[in-house]
């Protein structure tokens, strides 16, 4: 399950773009609960993807409720600080509201190859489990596995 990730709050650019984009983002809310709840008990993971912005915007936290009562995962990739980092409970330690969510920063395009990011389907695996296979992987509750794919690239003297 994906998430159709909404831009993050901002007054300035409320101001400027007016009810417009106040109507695009009740829209991304409204779709990401409807279809959370649509598939909320055949859910193990949700994956976002997003550029900038923290996890505490009031519309994680609501979808980070309902997805902690039913121990689903969610994992928010993004590209906020350019530098690859994982973080447990959304990189806030001291918040456990945040425990079954992971936000994983990616490199910064042209440093990097593309981070590749594979979810383990249910029917027919069980025999197939995740192994990180160098220290450029990890795997999650055998259920995500991220590969930087070597990592930064090394610029080379001439």
């Amino acid at each position: 399950f994906g998430l159709h990730l909404m831009p993050r709050r901002n007054a300035e650019l409320d101001e400027e773009l007016g009810t417009e984009r106040q109507e695009v983002l009740q829209d991304d809310f409204q779709w990401v609960h409807d279809y959370i709840d649509k598939y909320i008990h055949k859910l193990r993971v949700v994956i976002a993807f997003g550029h900038s912005g923290d996890g505490k915007d009031i519309a994680f936290h609501k979808v980070n409720r309902k997805l902690r009562h039913y121990g689903v995962s969610l994992f928010l990739f993004q590209g906020d600080e350019h530098l690859f980092k994982i973080r447990s409970n959304f990189g806030y330690p001291d918040d456990h509201d945040w425990n079954n969510c992971w936000r994983i920063t990616v490199d910064q395009g042209g440093i990097a190859p593309p981070l590749k990011v594979t979810v383990r389907g249910n029917e027919g695996e069980s025999d197939h489990r995740f192994i990180a296979e160098n220290e450029d992987q990890t795997v999650f509750d055998d259920i995500v596995k991220i590969d930087r794919r070597g990592g930064t690239y090394v610029i080379k003297n001439s």
